[in-house]
């Protein structure tokens, strides 16, 4: 029947076949049973997420240290009739005690360096005092301290310094020289020649009195010199011979030149009388000596005569300072003191040095 074959043609799928068809029929349904377990499905690695790391803890930050300023260096201040002399063992000079304005001796330790004072800690130290006597030894290597007194106390002590410590000595003799608080009376200068370390000064009636220091005792001189004014003996290098400066005085009009022998102060008129020391007499390193005088100038001595001036820079005038030779800069050093005027002035605080042709202030 044609209509019933359109029918039939009909009923096939649009643009399919046959084949098509019959294997679609002949594909099984999946089965589905109902005791299965049901998993959920695995996710692909890629898939899988990474959780984010916990957060460090909170730390607060350390506060930066707080910086704690160093203490303010010591300084020397004024001073008056320290002990001073030049220190072989360290190469400087060595400062001991002195009297301040207030009258308060100290008992400290400094040091020179050349251009300025050290506070030095030595683990044992003499009392504090001033006027002490103080001298380079340097057959024995040693500085040696003696005497000073401090208010209401007179020492007649003697001690060594071997460059870190002082030492008590204990000679069988003890020279009785008086060395009052805040004044200059008593100095030591070693003699090369005669391999001795002199010490001058007065006894407590005013007497000249002349000691030598071997290392270990004192001995005493008794000699022509029957007063003593406080200038200090300095090495000449020129004429060899520890040399002592006075003043013009009663039946001493021009003054007195003292030069020492070993065992006694040979005495010549001053050779320029118009110079009236200070305390301030020294060893000019290898030039001779030099001197300041009550006025302030400046005078050099060559081994014949005194010349005065002229010299660069000016230095108070003074006594009761303390002075020392500084032989590896080529100085005389000087510090403290006050000036010499008849009204108070003061205690001068600062140091002067010498090089042969100029003062120099520090």
């Amino acid at each position: 029947m044609v209509g019933g074959a359109g029918a039939a043609a009909n009923l096939r799928p649009h643009g399919g076949s046959r084949a098509a068809v019959s294997h679609a029929a002949a594909t099984p349904a999946p089965s589905f049973s109902p005791s299965a377990t049901l998993l959920p499905p695995t996710p692909s690695p890629a898939a899988t997420e990474t959780p984010w790391p916990a957060p460090p803890p909170t730390v607060a930050p350390t506060p930066a240290p707080t910086a704690v300023p160093s203490p303010p260096a010591p300084v020397l201040g004024g001073r008056l009739a320290p002990g001073m002399a030049w220190d072989g063992n360290t190469g400087t000079v060595l400062l001991f005690g002195g009297t301040d304005a207030g009258d308060h001796a100290h008992g400290d330790t400094w040091s020179w360096n050349g251009g300025g004072w050290k506070l030095l800690r030595p683990p044992s130290s003499p009392s504090p005092r001033s006027g002490s006597a103080m001298g380079w030894d340097p057959a024995h290597h040693q500085v040696v301290l003696f005497g000073g007194s401090a208010p209401g106390s007179m020492n007649f002590d003697t001690w060594t310094w071997d460059g870190h410590t002082w030492t008590e000595r204990h000679p069988a003799t003890t020279p009785q020289i008086w060395l009052l608080t805040g004044s200059t009376e008593g100095f030591m200068a070693y003699d090369p020649v005669h391999a001795q370390l002199v010490m001058v000064g007065a006894t407590q009636f005013g007497n000249d009195t002349t000691w030598t220091w071997d290392g270990a005792g004192w001995t005493v001189h008794q000699g022509k010199r029957q007063r003593y004014r406080g200038t200090p003996p300095a090495w000449d290098p020129v004429t060899r011979r520890l040399t002592l400066v006075l003043p013009g005085g009663p039946g001493e009009p021009g003054g007195i030149q003292f030069t020492w022998n070993g065992s006694d102060w040979d005495a010549a008129p001053l050779a320029d009388p118009a110079l009236v020391p200070a305390l301030v007499v020294a060893t000019d390193g290898t030039r001779g000596l030099v001197a300041v005088d009550q006025g302030g100038g400046t005078w050099t001595w060559d081994g014949t005569v005194w010349t005065r001036g002229p010299a660069a820079g000016r230095v108070p005038t003074w006594e009761a300072a303390g002075i020392a030779v500084d032989p590896v800069h080529g100085t005389v050093v000087v510090t403290g003191g006050h000036r010499a005027t008849p009204q108070w002035t003061g205690v001068l605080s600062g140091t002067w040095t010498w090089d042969g042709s100029r003062w120099r202030s520090f």
